[in-house]
């Protein structure tokens, strides 16, 4: 028998893969064959919606350990899963179009970096704000750069009275970005299965914080020393 190259092995599995996962969406997309929509930039980043072909950088996502150690639900990890998972999404965003979850990436380039996300919390009348960005996106200060854009729109534009968040009670890098984004600590509650960090900002603290004209980068700053001068 003759070996089968290891590169003609890799290419082979990648375009069965490929396949696999666009035949899943192919009923749903056959008739709404329109480019993903844009929904917010930064300065440094574009968030869209998510589309049938965007499988692989959510696999390269949820399979990174160095991620996955700090998430608090179950992920996808195989292309049928991660299929599924952005066909919930893409479902999600229309039947509540003011919220989602956001393939994000950098303008320059649009290299992926990761998601964002604004999303119901389940059992409560709360809206949670969230992030999940690959290792090497990790210390950029993207999450505090669209974490201000999202609560911008969040109080301006739906007028929401707050918006809350959770971190993994290791991950102390995303508490401090809630800090910086203006968040104040609330206690332990009980969400995803587990006992959480519990972090809000209403929409009276955050027009009270700092002032909208100051960048996202003097607002972190000024949150972060307020926080250190209250503790």
């Amino acid at each position: 028998m003759i070996p089968v190259c290891c590169s003609v092995y890799v290419f082979l599995r990648a375009r069965v893969l490929d396949l696999v996962a666009q035949l899943i969406f192919f009923a749903d997309n056959f008739s709404q064959s329109i480019s993903p929509m844009k929904f917010l930039q930064t300065e440094r980043l574009a968030l869209r919606d998510y589309a049938a072909s965007d499988w692989r950088d959510v696999m390269r996502l949820h399979t990174d350990p160095d991620v996955v150690r700090y998430l608090l639900d179950a992920v996808p990890t195989t292309p049928l899963e991660t299929g599924a998972f952005i066909n919930v999404i893409k479902k999600l965003r229309i039947d509540t179009p003011a919220f989602g979850i956001w393939r994000t990436a950098t303008r320059i380039d649009d290299r992926f970096i990761g998601n964002f996300s604004l999303m119901p919390l389940a059992g409560t009348d709360d809206i949670e704000i969230g992030a999940r960005l690959l290792k090497q996106a990790w210390g950029g200060g993207y999450s505090i750069e669209c974490g201000l854009a999202l609560l911008q729109y969040a109080f301006d534009e739906l007028k929401l009275p707050r918006v809350v968040s959770m971190c993994h009670t290791e991950n102390r890098a995303a508490a401090q970005s809630l800090v910086a984004l203006g968040f104040l600590r609330e206690g332990i509650a009980h969400h995803y299965q587990r006992d959480l960090p519990f972090f809000v900002i209403t929409a009276q603290h955050w027009r009270e914080q700092t002032a909208p004209e100051l960048s996202w980068r003097a607002r972190a700053r000024i949150n972060l020393r307020v926080s250190l001068e209250k503790s």
